[in-house]
């Protein structure tokens, strides 16, 4: 196997590593959005929980069983979003190794790549999903952890104060 073939087989490996690396950024994004609507649904339900009794639910206790959603929900979270740093900078391993292989190419007058479309599109799209939904660039782990940890914070208040 010469160089070239060796450099073009680790970037078609890195490319497929990068495109795989953006799906799960994108389902761990989607899934903090689900698990954030969800928390924002049952901190409210938490707080009439009084109200349920009017619809005959004959459960032991239907704060303690919010409450314990709402704190399962809040661990997802967190373990997402540690899952998604892990991605992301594996994600950007990736990234910088396929821009270097490029820039080996142009600066050797070398086209190695079949298909740099593909090769474009993928760092595209990595890059469109680097960041978390909603969020800043550079904030947006720390947005959710902070609106996560609001939200358990006030929904631990709620429960401690309900009779």
């Amino acid at each position: 196997m010469s160089v070239d073939e060796g450099i073009q087989k680790d970037l078609l490996v890195r490319v497929r590593q990068l495109d795989a690396i953006s799906q799960n950024l994108r389902g761990i994004g989607l899934n903090l959005i689900l698990y954030l609507c969800l928390e924002f649904a049952f901190v409210p339900a938490l707080a009439i929980e009084d109200k349920y009794d009017l619809l005959l639910i004959e459960v032991y206790d239907v704060s303690t069983i919010i409450y314990i959603v709402i704190i399962l929900l809040a661990i997802l979270a967190f373990r997402s979003l540690i899952r998604f740093s892990k991605n992301r900078t594996e994600g950007f391993g990736c990234y910088n190794r396929i821009a270097d292989i490029i820039d080996w190419e142009n600066r050797n007058k070398r086209f190695l790549v079949q298909s740099p479309k593909e090769v474009k599109e993928s760092m595209a799209r990595f890059v469109r999903f680097s960041d978390l939904p909603f969020s800043s660039k550079e904030n947006g782990r720390i947005v959710y952890l902070l609106i996560f940890s609001f939200l358990l914070s006030a929904a631990s208040v709620i429960y401690a104060l309900s009779p």
